[in-house]
């Protein structure tokens, strides 16, 4: 790793395609970490909000970075934007007004761009989201979670069932034809009926997408410190399969797309934002620890306020680190992040994109996968089996 070089990084937004440079649109994420509390089996970057004048401080500070970025850059299109966090639907609209603003003298927002905005459940008002939609919120993203009033009690939120069913009539209402639920299995003493008892109740309210996440539990979560006290009981990895199989067959069966190994959407609903992820297009991360990918630079912003604040007053870019990623690095991400969504990998996009052949860097291992059944092979792409999607962490050790 090397630290941030004070020169243009707009070399890095640029593709070379049949002889000619061309500029990519690219996603713009901005992070912000504050909640009512912290819950449970969280370890992301998020705070207590315990005085709402920090919010007003941060997204000064959030401006300043949306402005060096644009001195930065010698062109600037975005097409989708994602505010996450932490908890974002504590942004009033007028500071998310103040943001758009600023943002938009200084990019080229895409006229059909995606918006997508984080909320819980409980932290949304009509009012408040006539304002997002005024801002050009298109798209919520709610932390559901679980449907389970002891379960949301044992996480630590905040919420319950009314508060989920007041949040989808009010986003209704405001405008919002796009919704998303995040939902957690694998959770304490979880049974499988209780999960499929979550899924019916998602589904019940109509959302067009749906993520499915299995609970990971980092270090620092209090979860965590419990379950290695011997605390903390969690479902088994059997069970912890037929959770995830199930949320597949449910999902499925109701007219979603299984589009992204955790991730499930009602046609033209995918999250264009999320897809250039794993599409390993570029994007800028903006805030407190966000991550920027340009090219072949992997960026990390400082994660403690005062290196954040410090490196904008200074009026330098918050870079902690910047990775430059060799070949064989981005390579191995594009296949396994590929393999992730679906669709697989194209061997002519990875053709254009590194000037290789597939199946020569990779031959051995997709000759290997391909024969266990492991990946599949269809028009030039190649796709992991949906079976062993519980595993697929381990099948993408075989191109790092």
């Amino acid at each position: 790793m090397w630290k941030y070089p004070k020169k243009r990084l707009w070399q890095c937004l640029v593709l070379k395609i049949k002889g000619r440079w061309i500029s990519m649109s690219m996603g713009l994420y901005i992070h912000i970490p504050f909640c009512l509390k912290k819950c449970h089996y969280c370890d992301f970057l998020s705070f207590s909000l315990s005085n709402k004048k920090i919010l007003y401080q941060y997204v000064y500070y959030i401006n300043k970075e949306v402005k060096l970025w644009y001195k930065t850059a010698d062109e600037k299109k975005i097409d989708t934007l994602y505010i996450g966090g932490g908890t974002p639907s504590l942004l009033p609209p007028h500071l998310l007004r103040k943001i758009m603003s600023v943002l938009s003298q200084h990019f080229s927002l895409d006229k059909n761009f995606e918006f997508t905005i984080e909320a819980n459940p409980g932290t949304l008002t009509y009012d408040s989201l006539k304002g997002y939609v005024g801002e050009g919120v298109n798209r919520i993203s709610l932390g559901v979670q679980s449907f389970d009033a002891a379960v949301l009690k044992k996480m630590g939120r905040t919420h319950g069932e009314k508060e989920v069913e007041e949040s989808v009539v009010l986003s209704r209402k405001a405008g919002i034809r796009n919704l998303g639920f995040d939902l957690i299995y694998g959770l304490p003493e979880q049974t499988l009926s209780q999960w499929e008892n979550t899924l019916k109740k998602a589904l019940e309210m109509e959302p067009e997408h749906v993520s499915v996440y299995g609970l990971s539990l980092e270090n620092q979560s209090l979860w965590a410190l419990k379950k290695k006290k011997g605390e903390l009981f969690l479902p088994d990895q059997d069970t912890l399969a037929d959770m995830y199989f199930l949320s597949r067959e449910i999902l499925l069966a109701h007219g979603y797309e299984h589009y992204e190994i955790s991730n499930f959407a009602k046609p033209g609903f995918r999250c264009r934002h999320n897809l250039k992820y794993w599409r390993l297009e570029p994007y800028i991360g903006i805030g407190l620890g966000a991550t920027s990918y340009i090219g072949k630079c992997r960026i990390n912003n400082f994660s403690s306020y005062d290196d954040y604040y410090k490196s904008l007053e200074k009026g330098e870019l918050p870079f902690e680190t910047v990775e430059k990623l060799s070949l064989d690095q981005e390579m191995a991400e594009f296949m396994f992040l590929g393999l992730r969504t679906a669709e697989g990998v194209d061997e002519g996009e990875f053709f254009e994109k590194f000037e290789a052949d597939m199946y020569q860097v990779y031959g051995k291992e997709i000759k290997f996968l391909l024969e266990q059944g492991i990946l599949w092979k269809r028009n030039g792409r190649i796709m992991l089996n949906p079976c062993y999607y519980p595993v697929a962490n381990e099948v993408f050790l075989r191109f790092i």
